[in-house]
């Protein structure tokens, strides 16, 4: 005997419920477990006017917002060192956020292990982040000084290949540092190319003066975590709301590069992977009158 419309009915209606609940059951595995875990390798060509021949495909890889140990492990920081080092990048920096102390003592943690065979040729630098600075500075500025990582505050150094110069400087954090410009950029010699880390991207709109800065490198704002198509990111800490989410940006005084960051402070990622950045520097068009 065949099922009467009632029950017909009441199937199409469990078969619905039972779909639409597998859905969102899958959409939060993914969102809460599978993204988060889910590691891009990010390439992007950076161009900069009157880049020195020596300099012409200098890679730099970039890694932002660790977080340790929050939602985070030795082995998932590990795996990010690795991916970046097999792209074999010139110089390597870490553009804050090492640390984060939510719901734990303050206590700066032991990183011994954490930034193992972190090296490349010209070095790894760093700035710190607001989670640092509010976390304990000074401890971490002592942790960090055990890793091989050259912490720049308010400062820069110039690295030189068979002659040519490009400058690699760091202003400090924007919301709990104290940010110096003319101590980070005065004394880079005249018309030198020049990459500026800064955690926060807001730092893009400030007034930096006559300094030359060619691209900024910073994270801060994880990409915004969650982003829903045709609706936006989920939450951006920057004063400019999505403009500064990720991705390459101008910024009133300069470009910025920002990095969606490796951890996921809020256990949830949605079209938003964590990532690390290869950045390859090539020479700016000549332009023609």
């Amino acid at each position: 005997m065949s099922d009467s419309p009632v029950s017909r009915r009441f199937t199409r209606r469990e078969c619905l419920r039972w779909g639409l609940g597998g859905l969102v059951g899958g959409g939060l595995i993914y969102t809460g477990f599978i993204e988060p875990k889910w590691l891009e390798l990010v390439r992007i060509d950076i161009s900069v006017a009157g880049l020195p021949a020596s300099f012409e495909g200098y890679r730099i890889g970039q890694i932002s917002d660790i977080h340790f140990p929050r939602n985070i492990t030795v082995e998932w920081v590990q795996q990010a060192i690795a991916m970046l080092r097999a792209e074999q990048p010139d110089l390597i920096v870490v553009t804050g956020d090492f640390f984060d102390g939510h719901g734990q003592t303050g206590v700066v943690p032991d990183s011994t292990d954490l930034f193992a065979g972190l090296t490349a040729p010209d070095g790894v630098f760093g700035c710190l982040g607001n989670h640092d600075i509010a976390l304990d500075a000074r401890g971490v500025l002592k942790e960090l000084t055990r890793s091989p990582i050259d912490l720049l505050l308010n400062d820069h150094t110039i690295l030189e290949r068979r002659g040519d110069r490009l400058a690699l400087a760091s202003i400090d954090d924007l919301m709990y540092g104290t940010p110096r410009p003319d101590e980070a950029l005065g004394g880079i010699p005249s018309g030198t190319p020049t990459v500026l880390l800064a955690h926060n991207p807001d730092t893009a709109e400030l007034g930096i003066g006559d300094y030359r800065v060619d691209i900024q490198l910073s994270g801060h704002t994880h990409g915004g975590e969650l982003y829903m198509p045709f609706i936006g990111e989920a939450y951006v800490p920057s004063r400019y709301g999505s403009k500064f989410s990720r991705g390459l940006v101008s910024g009133a005084a300069h470009r910025v590069y920002v990095n969606r960051g490796l951890c996921s402070p809020r256990h949830a990622r949605f079209l938003v992977r964590p990532e690390v950045t290869l950045i390859t520097l090539t020479p700016a068009p000549s332009s023609t009158g």
